[in-house]
């Protein structure tokens, strides 16, 4: 029996900014923060296979072939978070 099934590829890109300095301006004080940019990029791949486990692994090589790159169009909204370690 085939199976068509849909699975979702994740990417995660994660970005630590930091201000080096902290300075001040005339009474205005500015504090050091760290703010953490990440981006999720997703595709819905369908594939036809026997069962789950054989459809994630042949997306998974197919990824892992580049036969499946994602871009700038898979990309989910930025999330914008102050960094906490």
């Amino acid at each position: 029996m085939w199976i068509s099934g849909i699975y979702k590829l994740y990417e995660r890109v994660k970005i630590t900014i930091s201000i080096n300095k902290a300075h001040s301006s005339g009474t205005h004080k500015y504090m050091l923060f760290n703010v953490q940019v990440q981006e999720i990029l997703e595709r819905v791949v369908s594939i036809e296979a026997k069962d789950e486990d054989e459809a994630i692994a042949k997306v998974e090589t197919m990824y892992k072939d580049e036969e499946i790159v994602l871009d700038a169009d898979d990309c989910n909204w930025p999330e914008f978070s102050i960094f906490k370690q």
